[in-house]
């Protein structure tokens, strides 16, 4: 049986119209932090629909990959995901229930499903190989809690060296944590440059494969914000 048609490990519990506005709103507030005028153009209406779909779709699948060039927002949507989230489930999660006992059931479910949905973690492929690189498969490391992240975003695939030395033993973390990922069917969220052609020529067939089976892509094909 394919792992594609095993029930995913996670369904975002807000509708799909309430996760593209808080998207929205996270999306702008990363565009500020960055001192950046934020431009509501179709492209970015387009990525955070996208996004929102697979998201709130429970039959979809658990990565989602964005693919495409420097300065398209990429890394922006991840942050804005990555904020947002963490604060309404911890949020949810200490919210006293006096408060709630008045409120719809449906949103009294709501706020449960909230305070149980993963923490995420985001890391960019550099610090990933870099863990690898001082871990000492302490349960303490850093490494090993990358890898036991419940949803992890991980940012610029590809920017990294694919095996690195782990006291003299060669490791390849970026490629082991898809594999792991991959065989849990774990949530995970992929920025990267690369295209597909290139994924599988940087990395190899398996890891390739299993990223063209278990993974959603969004296409950034617009230009860089970054210009002036």
């Amino acid at each position: 049986m394919s792992l594609t048609t095993r029930t995913r490990s996670f369904n975002f519990p807000l509708t799909r119209q309430q996760t593209e506005t808080l998207l929205l709103q996270a999306y702008k507030a990363q565009v500020a932090a960055r001192g950046m005028q934020f431009v509501l153009d179709d492209s970015v209406r387009y990525y955070i629909s996208e996004f929102s779909d697979w998201l709130t779709d429970p039959t979809d699948k658990c990565f989602i990959m964005f693919s495409g060039g420097c300065g398209c927002g990429k890394t922006t949507l991840a942050l804005a995901f990555r904020d947002m989230t963490n604060a309404i489930c911890d949020k949810a999660y200490k919210a006293p229930e006096f408060l709630l006992k008045d409120k719809p059931v449906e949103v009294q479910r709501q706020y449960a499903q909230l305070a149980r949905f993963p923490r995420v973690s985001l890391k960019t492929a550099q610090e990933i190989s870099d863990a690898a690189r001082r871990s000492r498969e302490d349960r303490t490391d850093e490494y090993y809690a990358i890898k036991r992240s419940a949803f992890l975003i991980i940012d610029d695939l590809g920017c990294e060296p694919v095996e690195v030395k782990n006291f003299g033993t060669s490791v390849t973390p970026i490629t082991d944590i898809i594999y792991e990922r991959y065989a849990a069917m774990k949530p995970t969220i992929i920025t990267t440059n690369l295209d597909t052609r290139q994924i599988r020529s940087e990395y190899n067939e398996r890891v390739a494969d299993r990223l063209n089976e278990i993974c959603r892509v969004i296409g950034y094909k617009n230009e860089s914000y970054r210009k002036s």
